[in-house]
């Protein structure tokens, strides 16, 4: 990647020069400093359009604006401040836009949780973000009740406030110095005085998943996830016409480009609310008229499963995946059975903003066999650089190197982990003044001869095995172009030699390959110390509560 910065202007001039997409919202992401803005601009001028379309209960932009105020007075009330972390523990749905809202409205920063959730993960969140006040729902009392009865008292939230009930039972009440109750809300002031809050102060703590080391609270500005938003809204033309379906959980940072995606632009946000809706989600696109859908690339393959791909071409008009790499049959199945419908893959960690590079199948670059998709150009305030794995220089085009990351949607670092913040959060060795940070991913990509992005794989997944440095993501890259492997994950587990063991799940399980027939695949396209030892054929892979491959969990199965 011979010149990081000319490249990542020429991706910038390609992006920006685009027609400006036409339809109401299109315009006004630019003028929002702080994320919660949008929902009060909407209210006031498009009042009785539908914000939230959560099948039972419909939301508008009026109603949604009144409800996030009164909680915010609430928690004004309560003493929250700018920068102060308010945590959450609620599902997809109203409640919990209403929470994040009503947080960021105040103030505060949300931290959220979710009932998929085991207690130990509420409690261990409660413990490190030690925040003084949780907000939940009655459906959720046990695993609360659960977390708390973990904590010394000392780490315990002091207050809670539960949105749906007046009356929670004595044994959660004396968990908590003060519970509070939906009657107060009215009780609040309607209209709180604005926050003194501005672009530079936190809008979020996300807590990352744990697949690559302990859990740790990662810090997002607004003027970070606005800058990403601006970018979105843009990119893949959303307006206020648009229903975009939230499938994410709230606790993964794909839910903000549902969520605010919709917001910014005054559309129409559907969650998902249940596990019939995110396990098939082909029927609740069909039912809910979605025409935007963001998810992370597995969705592709349940759709594929249960043939419901085709019937989405009355419906959708533009796909965006995230999260994972999205292999190359995914995307091809989606361009034969949807050929009008855009599909773009979208990179990002979460410490930079969602996402910051997109790659449009078809318009950005043609798909090449045997490969992920490429996660393409970065966003408009976004500059990539690829480092040899040897020094802080510029990688050669087509070398696999180092992903960093600059720019507008880096984020703060860690909470109190300034250790980690340090080592990941570095000073920007191309950037010549030393003022710039750039975030190491750890992830390894390279840049190939028409200046296209692509993702390799982890770096912490790059294992040595007899002397070999050996890639995991390259032989499950080989391991998903088998036309029946749905998915694929490879491990190592320590031994003298380390051991590689490989966990598939096909598309048909009554015509799942024997060990030799995979062994045999991988036989004709990588060398004999690459090839997995083992085969274990797993009708699903297991997935964390971000709905990505639980190697964790893979390993245990394995081991």
């Amino acid at each position: 990647m011979g010149s990081a910065v000319g490249w990542d202007l020429l991706a910038v001039d390609r992006i920006v020069s685009a027609p400006v997409p036409t339809g109401h919202g299109s315009d006004v992401g630019a003028g929002f400093a702080c994320l919660h803005d949008c929902v009060e601009f909407h209210a006031r001028r498009r009042p009785e359009h539908v914000a939230i379309d959560a099948g039972g209960e419909a939301v508008t932009y009026r109603d949604l604006a009144d409800r996030t105020a009164r909680l915010a007075g609430l928690l004004q009330e309560r003493g929250v401040q700018p920068n102060r972390p308010v945590g959450f523990l609620l599902d997809n749905g109203v409640s919990a836009c209403c929470a994040l809202l009503g947080i960021m409205r105040a103030g505060g920063c949300y931290v959220p949780m979710t009932p998929n959730f085991p207690a130990g993960r509420v409690a261990a969140v409660m413990a490190d973000a030690g925040f003084g006040i949780v907000i939940s729902a009655a459906a959720f009392y046990d695993l609360l009740e659960s977390a708390m009865q973990t904590l010394p008292e000392g780490d315990r939230p002091g207050t809670l406030i539960v949105l749906d009930d007046p009356a929670p039972p004595a044994s959660l009440r004396g968990l908590f110095a003060t519970v509070l109750g939906p009657e107060d809300l009215p009780a609040a002031p309607d209209d709180p005085a604005p926050a003194a809050v501005g672009p530079e102060d936190l809008a979020y703590i996300m807590y990352t998943s744990g697949t690559t080391g302990r859990p740790k609270g990662v810090m997002l500005r607004h003027r970070n996830v606005t800058a990403f938003l601006r970018w979105a809204v843009r990119r893949f033309g959303l307006t206020g016409a648009d229903r975009i379906a939230n499938h994410s959980r709230v606790t993964f940072d794909v839910s903000i480009l549902d969520i605010f995606g919709a917001f910014f632009t005054g559309a129409t946000l559907c969650p998902l609310t249940t596990d019939g809706e995110r396990f098939m989600p082909g029927q609740f696109i069909v039912d809910r008229g979605v025409t935007v859908w963001v998810s992370v690339p597995s969705a592709i393959r349940s759709l594929i499963k249960l043939g419901h791909l085709g019937e989405l071409a009355g419906t959708l008009r533009c796909g965006l995946f995230c999260g994972e790499a999205l292999p190359q049959d995914y995307a091809a199945a989606w361009r034969d059975a949807l050929p009008d419908v855009p599909i773009h893959n979208l990179y990002g960690p979460t410490e930079a903003a969602v996402a910051c590079t997109s790659f449009e199948v078809g318009a950005d670059g043609a798909l090449n066999a045997g490969r992920f998709v490429p996660i393409g150009l970065p966003s408009t305030g976004t500059r990539i650089h690829v480092l040899r794995s040897d020094a802080d220089v510029p990688a050669a085009p087509n070398e696999v190197g180092r992903l960093m990351i600059a720019g507008t949607q880096v984020g703060k670092g860690y909470w109190r982990r300034p250790d980690l913040t340090e080592a990941a959060f570095r000073v920007n060795p191309l950037a010549g003044n030393g003022d710039e940070v750039v975030y190491d991913t750890g992830d390894l990509a390279y840049v190939d001869d028409a200046g296209v992005l692509h993702f390799v794989g982890r770096g912490d997944t790059q294992v040595k095995v007899n002397g070999y440095r050996i890639e995991l993501g390259e032989i499950e890259a080989v391991l998903a172009e088998h036309p029946q492997v749905g998915e694929a994950a490879v491990i190592c587990l320590d031994g003298d030699p380390p051991v590689l063991k490989a966990a598939v799940s096909f598309y048909d399980r009554s015509a799942a390959a024997a060990n030799g027939d995979l062994k045999a695949h991988c036989r004709a396209m990588l060398p004999a110390y690459m090839i997995p030892s083992e085969f274990a054929v797993l009708e699903d892979l297991p997935r964390n509560a971000n709905d990505k491959i639980d190697r964790n969990a893979l390993r245990d199965m394995l081991s």
